[in-house]
């Protein structure tokens, strides 16, 4: 921090990191929530979609119509039952605007 580093340069640098990774990749967009753990809960729902589109979520698949498969039947004891909520709430909110 002496030497001038803010959450603006590590933004810039994740920027830069992820243009290098993903060749073509046209916008990157970087949010840093540092010692804000509202904002933090917050954004929890849209952590949740990333991990299904980024394959995290091992029995979640992104569909190409835009729904969400799963290779578990029983929702009542998948440890990602909070994620699935999730992205079906922002899938039927989409579908009703």
């Amino acid at each position: 921090m002496a030497k001038g580093f803010t959450m603006a340069s590590l933004g810039q640098c994740l920027v830069e990191t992820f243009h290098e990774a993903v060749p073509g990749i046209r916008s990157v967009a970087i949010l840093v929530a540092a010692d804000r753990p509202d904002l933090v809960k917050d954004l929890l729902s849209i952590h949740n979609r990333a991990r299904v589109i980024y394959g995290e979520n091992k029995k979640l698949a992104l569909e190409a119509d835009g729904t969400i498969s799963c290779e578990d039947l029983n929702c009542e004891s998948c440890s990602e039952k909070e994620a699935c909520d999730t992205i079906r709430d922002v899938i039927v909110r989409r579908r009703n605007n």
